[in-house]
């Protein structure tokens, strides 16, 4: 059998050019979205036990909060940010901490981060860290699979994807892993919890988490990104060795400038004016404001 070569530049290539990579499909939208051309940087902190701020006692504010619960929300969203001592973007995120789980609420943009990564890994542009091999593994998919073995399910998913052959494509991994040079991309641990019982959703839950864990047994050097929505990750057992980072939530800054990669990515010829228009009913509307920190809301 011909040796692979040790580096991979048709994988990069083909993974480039595969639109579940790059395109995203947002639900009642017609046409998909590129995912370098809508993604906003996020902002990623670790998660600390957070103290008790003692709240500040002002009449006028009291009564602004008790009118409008959007001015709480944004007090909370301040009183978070000031219990983290660092916040990170995604890559210095990913190179401090090798293997970690990256929390959020659902539409704060985990998957789109994940894709995000990937290409940017098959670029070679992650800063200090330029020579990975990026793995994106849809983890519901594995679960319908049937499958046990990771490895197993992205060797036969570059096989069906890329006709690379499965035995091949395997050797390849394994030696990326061991060698530290494979980036797993772990998407929607929350999406494994299936099954007709609760019992059968547990378990299902841990096979996938042991199925991770394994790879991490076996490859210690690699690198693993996972995530998962923050409520069930609270709800079931952690994975060992991992570090639990949170992703913050959206700054206004952050909202008008997914606007303008929301409207700009839709390809609308009216993008500039759509856009600005909006960003003017936001900045007139702390209640529209506050719904905007998620993103797809």
């Amino acid at each position: 059998m011909e040796e692979m070569p040790m580096e991979p530049i048709s994988y990069f290539n083909m993974l480039l050019a595969d639109p579940r990579i790059t395109m995203l499909q947002i639900p009642d939208m017609q046409r998909p979205l590129e995912v370098a051309r809508v993604y906003v940087q996020l902002r990623i902190s670790e998660e600390r036990q957070q103290g008790y701020d003692t709240p500040v006692i002002d009449e006028e504010s009291t009564e602004t909060t008790e009118d409008d619960p959007n001015v709480w929300i944004e007090e909370e969203r301040q009183r978070r940010e000031r219990h983290v001592e660092v916040i990170y973007d995604p890559e210095k995120a990913i190179h401090t901490f090798p293997r970690c789980v990256i929390m959020g609420g659902p539409g704060v943009g985990k998957t789109t981060l994940l894709r995000h990564l990937a290409i940017m890994a098959a670029q070679r542009s992650i800063a200090g860290m330029p020579s990975l091999l990026p793995v994106y593994v849809e983890l519901q998919s594995f679960v319908r699979s049937g499958q046990h073995d990771l490895l197993d399910f992205v060797s036969a998913t570059w096989e069906g994807a890329y006709a690379f052959p499965a035995q091949q494509a395997r050797l390849l991994l394994a030696n990326y892993l061991e060698e530290g040079k494979a980036l797993l991309l772990l998407d929607a641990l929350d999406e494994t919890v299936v099954g007709e019982t609760p019992e059968a959703a547990q378990q299902s839950y841990e096979a996938v988490s042991q199925a991770i864990l394994a790879l991490v047994a076996d490859y210690p050097k690699a690198s693993m990104v996972a995530t998962i929505r923050k409520a069930s990750y609270r709800q079931h057992k952690p994975l060992v060795g991992f570090t639990a980072l949170e992703v913050m939530d959206f700054r206004f800054e952050d909202v008008k400038q997914f606007v303008r990669n929301w409207y700009d990515a839709a390809h609308d010829l009216q993008a500039e004016e759509k856009s600005a228009d909006l960003i003017k009913r936001l900045d007139a509307n702390s209640r529209l404001q506050t719904m905007a920190t998620d993103p797809l809301l």
